[in-house]
Parts: structure tokens; C-alpha cells; sequence
């Protein structure tokens, strides 16, 4: 059986997801920095838990797609320092998986990742002016398909929603590297 690797890579969290030749899920998490690291207390720190991930399945990896880093500036969201920062950690990362696995990782493009695998994201417009948030749709579109994944939650301490029991944020990164891998396997 041969498997492809979905990742959604970051300073603070990396997305892993496993599935095999059809479309099976075998793994799916995160790999979640502290803030308190520095960079490279956290690049190695990330290097450290892929290892007992993927060295099961070292020699049976089709193909590696990683969700593609920011290519452009968009005012507003992050800066030029933050972008910076995050490629880094990017290349790190995939470097790391690259030297533990001997298989090349390919970048791919979220939004083409998204069509490829027919996941459509409602934008806001005149008819629809407050859709959810993307990263809202696209955990609704995953947790629909794929009903395995071990979402990570926590009970709310204090607040208005004090006992509440919501998703941690890293379910974003794990939902992305989903998309990733399977769009991945459509077009390996």
C-alpha cells in the first residue's frame, strides 16, 4: 500500500494528514508549538515529533504536497516580517520531512487544492454578506467527508462561553493538511 502526506506547515502549528491509495485516512493531527519557543527551538522541537509520524511509513510514501506559503502581500493581514517567517518555516519543515523520508515535497496551491477535491468556499457578496469564515468551511466540509478525524478540543475557563467545550484552533491545520492530501491524491 502506498500513502500520500497532506501538511499544512507553520511556525505554531503543523497540520499532518496520512491517507492511503483509496482515499482512507490513517492519520490525521497536529504538531503544536509552545509560544514560549524560539524558532528554532520550535523548528527542532517540530523535526522531533514527525519522526515517530512518518517513519512507519517511510518507503511506501507516494507523494508529499504541502499547502503552498503566501506568494504575495495582502495589506492587513500579515506583514512583510510574518511572511518572511513563515516561508522559513515552511522550507524548514519540508526540508525535515524531506531528509526523514527521502521523498520530495511538492507545494500545492490552497485554492486549486480546494477545487481539485470540489470543496466550494461561499465568499461574501450582496446576496450572501456575512458567510462564515473560510477556515469555518472548510472544517464543516472535512468533519462532513471525513468522520475518523480525532478533532482536538478544549472546555472554555472563563468568558461568556466559560464551560463550553469548542475546537482548538490547530483543527484548521489539520482540516488544511486534509485538503492537501487529498487533493494530493487526486493528482498524484
Amino acid at each position: 500500500m502506498q500513502y500520500v502526506i497532506g501538511l499544512d506547515a507553520s511556525t505554531a502549528v503543523v497540520g499532518i494528514t496520512i491517507l492511503d491509495e483509496n482515499k482512507k485516512l490513517i492519520y490525521a493531527g497536529a504538531i503544536e508549538t509552545s509560544p514560549k519557543q524560539n524558532f528554532w527551538e520550535k523548528m527542532d522541537y517540530i523535526g522531533a515529533e514527525l519522526v515517530p509520524i512518518l517513519k512507519p511509513f517511510i518507503g511506501r510514501i507516494k507523494a508529499i504536497y504541502v499547502e503552498q506559503d503566501l506568494q504575495k502581500f495582502r495589506p492587513g493581514l500579515s506583514s512583510a516580517a510574518t511572511l518572511t517567517t513563515l516561508s522559513k518555516a515552511n522550507g524548514i519543515i519540508c526540508y525535515l520531512v524531506r531528509k526523514l523520508t527521502s521523498v520530495d515535497v511538492e507545494p500545492l496551491n490552497v485554492i486549486a487544492a480546494r477545487g481539485a477535491i470540489g470543496l466550494k468556499v461561499v465568499k461574501k457578496s450582496k446576496k450572501n454578506p456575512a458567510p462564515p469564515k473560510t477556515k469555518a468551511q472548510v472544517i464543516a466540509w472535512v468533519k462532513k467527508k471525513e468522520r475518523l478525524i480525532p478533532w482536538q478540543t478544549k472546555v472554555m475557563k472563563s468568558g461568556p462561553r466559560k464551560g463550553l467545550t469548542v475546537d482548538k484552533k490547530c483543527n484548521e491545520d489539520i482540516a488544511d493538511s486534509y485538503v492537501i492530501a487529498l487533493a494530493g491524491l487526486k493528482i498524484s
